[in-house]
């Protein structure tokens, strides 16, 4: 468990995206005026607690569909139903005008 999360860890502190994402962010909630270093503490344990909170039900939730998957009749079904949605998205923008 402690590898896994230093290496998630590592790929998210290396991700430009995220680094990117947070310069644009925690500026518009820093007050300059008062001490920054407890602001940006405030801003990161914040973000810490609902990230773990959603990666959790993510996790959680996908535990849970995996077994309902296991059956290959279901993950055909499946796969043909998203095929179907992505061909009818496909088709409703090729008939757009935009």
């Amino acid at each position: 468990m402690k590898t896994l999360f230093r290496r998630g860890f590592i790929v998210g502190i290396s991700n430009p995206k995220d680094l990117l994402f947070f310069a644009a962010l925690f500026p518009n909630f820093i007050d300059v005026s008062q001490p920054q270093l407890i602001q940006f503490v405030i801003l990161a344990v914040t973000w810490v607690v609902i990230d773990f909170t959603l990666m959790s039900t993510y996790a959680g939730l996908g535990s849970s569909i995996s077994r309902w998957f296991q059956s290959p009749r279901r993950y055909k079904r499946f796969n043909r139903a998203t095929g179907g949605l992505f061909i009818a998205a496909g088709g409703t923008l090729m008939a757009s005008n935009h």
